[in-house]
């Protein structure tokens, strides 16, 4: 089904799925109070292996994980560099960038926390596109690649090898801070949102 997706329909999701990642931008600027850039969103449609390959090196970077739970199913990923989760802590504890020189076990909470409000604005936006509640699990972090393959061959994302991924990158040259955001979602989350979005176009008089 996702090779199969036309033109028109892989723009309209990633219309869709990049309003969301814009406002994960968003929360984040508020965090520290500072401008972030957003990257273009890009989408793929892989294998599940070339995604993996394509991963930045989990022990050089502090991986967060969620499962999207209700509305739509799938992952999202946030990756902070290892400069970045010293930073984002030392900002997050009233401290001066530079002052905390190795994360602890608070430093971890704090990223965490990061990540689970930028994935949560991400979520509540899919959730008003899809007019349903999407629900997110607690957010947990990825020690090595294995982990995160027990996470991606789960059942409801086993249907098929071919994987739908949005990845795009936050950034904020002032502090040096970079995360990456991947969003790998269930094939029946694509076509729910591609319902819903056209229902949207039909409702203002742009459907077919």
């Amino acid at each position: 089904m996702l090779d199969d997706l036309s033109e028109f329909h892989k723009d309209m999701v990633k219309e869709g799925i990049g309003i969301a990642i814009t406002h994960a931008a968003t929360a984040l600027s508020k965090l520290f109070n500072d401008v972030v850039d957003l990257e273009v969103p890009k989408m793929e449609i892989i294998n599940k292996e070339e995604f993996l390959s394509g991963m930045y090196n989990l022990d050089d970077r502090f991986t967060v994980g969620f499962d999207i739970l209700e509305g739509i199913s799938g992952i999202a990923i946030l990756q902070f560099s290892k400069e970045s989760t010293l930073t984002l802590s030392a900002l997050l504890m009233g401290l001066a960038p530079g002052d905390i020189t190795e994360l602890d076990e608070l430093g971890e909470s704090a990223i965490m926390e990061v990540g689970n409000i930028m994935v949560s604005v991400h979520t509540d936006i899919l959730s008003i596109l899809l007019k349903e509640s999407v629900s997110l699990s607690p957010p947990r972090h990825y020690k090595n690649i294995d982990e995160l393959l027990n996470d991606i061959n789960r059942p409801r994302l086993k249907e098929t090898n071919r994987i739908i991924l949005f990845k795009t990158r936050f950034y904020n040259e002032n502090y040096g801070i970079e995360t990456f955001f991947y969003l790998i979602p269930s094939v029946g989350s694509i076509e729910k949102l591609i319902k819903s979005l056209e229902e949207e176009l039909e409702r203002y008089g742009y459907g077919n």
